[in-house]
């Protein structure tokens, strides 16, 4: 039957399959990622039976398999969650792949949200970071999810910021500092510099939304003058 999944499960979903869409394996960021669904799930619907019944005789899954469940599950980009983009057909030897990779992660995915359904709070701090635009509520709800889940990954907690959304390497900058709701300041422990998610921090050398230092993109170390 139909599930949702929670803040948590998304989270750990797009933690354990590498923060990467499953179907081009670009590099996702966690407020652009959709959760897609290995076999299709309007083909749960009575009227298409007799499909569902192929694709999962071809994957070798009982008849009664959750299309709902995480074992049916991935993060994808909206382009290819959308059939846009590189989405492999339903029936393609390749899905069989993943579907095992997904019921491999699965129970590590359930665990990993148990952890964070214990916290009550967290859910909450999690929703109002999807839900919100104001910068000091994203701030609030970041502090405390650090210093809650100190095992959870810094690099998911950066890319919360929509100004992370355009670095080339999000995970290498593992110090941020919102500016406003859309800049933001990042460190590596040995450079810094701003970034910033409209198209005008972008780089004409490597694409990256830099960061900058000065007039020097960071992620390419050329020079040029970003308009600010």
């Amino acid at each position: 039957m139909p599930y949702e999944i929670s803040y948590a499960e998304r989270w750990a979903l797009y933690d354990l399959w590498g923060g990467k869409c499953v179907w081009c394996n670009l590099p996702l960021f966690w407020s652009d990622y959709e959760v897609e669904h290995l076999i299709p799930k309007h083909l749960a619907s009575p009227e298409n039976k007799e499909k569902r019944r192929e694709a999962l005789t071809r994957h070798g899954l009982p008849s009664d398999y959750d299309l709902y469940a995480i074992e049916n599950l991935a993060p994808s980009c909206g382009p290819c969650n959308s059939g846009k983009g590189r989405r492999i057909p339903t029936l393609a030897p390749a899905i069989t792949e993943l579907l095992n990779k997904a019921q491999k992660l699965a129970p590590k995915v359930r665990k990993k949200a148990a952890a964070f359904a214990k916290k009550r709070d967290t859910e909450k701090a999690l929703a109002m970071i999807m839900a919100s635009d104001d910068i000091e509520q994203l701030k609030a709800a970041a502090d405390f999810i650090q210093g809650k889940l100190k095992q959870a990954s810094e690099s998911l907690l950066a890319r919360v910021h929509p100004a992370l959304s355009g670095l080339y390497d999000p995970k290498r900058w593992n110090s941020i500092t919102p500016l406003s709701a859309d800049v933001a300041f990042v460190a590596d422990g040995k450079t810094g510099g701003v970034t910033g998610k409209h198209i005008s921090w972008q780089c004409p050398h490597c694409s990256s939304y830099g960061p900058w230092n000065g007039n020097r993109c960071l992620t390419c170390g050329q020079m040029d003058v970003p308009d600010w």
